[in-house]
């Protein structure tokens, strides 16, 4: 761009401070010595078990959600949960690259798309990925930068490589080889976080790739994976006033995300879906109570 980096060190932690963006992030891949099991249940104690697996050292992140399924839960081993919705093998995530608009005009073509929807034309585009029965050579060096870097990018490295006694070439190293084992985001929020409510999705479709490109026409971020059968969707919504004046109820903003789902049911592009608002959640690994996945 041209400017001087502390410039652009400034300008970044603005945008971060004000919560346009949210620090750069890394998630592991889905090979084999990362094999992670994910959980979505509607149990009778949330509250309980949420608790319960804050606790619990192979319980690497959960959350208590508000809907069909109040519990999600990603664990290092196999767990024995209640009134489980659904349960699998993650795959990669698949994380959008928000386009530069605004959330009516994103609605329209989104509403475009589904009505010129034609299953004869549907062509995979294989955004999802797996390497379930590959290993990738991993060390405890890079789980430790990992575990400390993983929600945080921009954290300082020289005080790590101190703490940990990691020399700068073993650093750069792993930096190097992120892009084959990690996958990397950074959360847009055009209005600021506070704007948006965060709700996870389950679609069972035959046209992923479709979802996929549909949902990451909104501007802000939408994370996507797949787990079993059906794909999963973190939407970052934009909040509706209490009071409404739209005439139309499929112009109010809080509707018109279902609006979008009910045409899709319609047009049986999915077979099935639900959803559940995020209340809160736990990063385990680093310990940190948040709102985001």
């Amino acid at each position: 761009m041209g400017l001087h980096p502390s410039s652009v060190t400034s300008r970044l932690k603005e945008a971060i401070d004000l919560e346009y963006i949210e620090e750069p992030q890394v998630r592991k891949k889905s090979f084999s010595n990362f094999r992670t099991y994910v959980y979505l249940s509607q149990v009778q104690d949330p509250l309980e078990l949420f608790d319960q697996y804050t606790r619990n050292k192979d319980v690497i992140y959960h959350e208590l959600l508000d809907g069909v399924f109040n519990l999600h839960v990603i664990s290092k081993e196999k767990l024995d949960i209640e009134g489980v919705v659904l349960e699998g093998i993650p795959s990669d995530y698949y994380i959008s690259y928000p386009p530069d608009r605004p959330w009516g005009r994103a609605i329209d073509t989104m509403r475009t798309m589904v009505a010129g929807f034609n299953p004869e034309e549907y062509v995979p585009k294989g955004y999802i990925t797996t390497h379930w029965d590959e290993p990738v050579n991993w060390s405890d060096t890079d789980e430790i930068l990992y575990q400390e870097l993983k929600y945080n990018m921009r954290k300082a490295l020289k005080p790590l490589m101190k703490k940990y006694t990691i020399p700068l070439s073993r650093t750069n190293k792993w930096i190097q080889k992120l892009p084959e084992c990690c996958t990397f985001a950074t959360n847009y929020f055009p209005e600021t976080l506070p704007a948006y409510d965060l709700y996870l999705h389950m679609f069972r479709t035959d046209y992923e790739d479709f979802i996929i490109d549909l949902f990451s026409q909104l501007p802000t971020t939408c994370w996507f994976q797949r787990v079993s059968d059906a794909l999963l969707v973190y939407i970052w919504t934009m909040k509706s006033p209490a009071r409404q004046k739209s005439i139309r109820i499929e112009d109010i903003t809080g509707m018109q995300i279902p609006f979008l789902k009910r045409e899709l049911a319609k047009k049986a592009i999915v077979e099935n879906e639900a959803h559940a608002k995020v209340k809160c959640c736990w990063r385990k690994e680093g310990e940190r109570n948040e709102s985001s996945p």
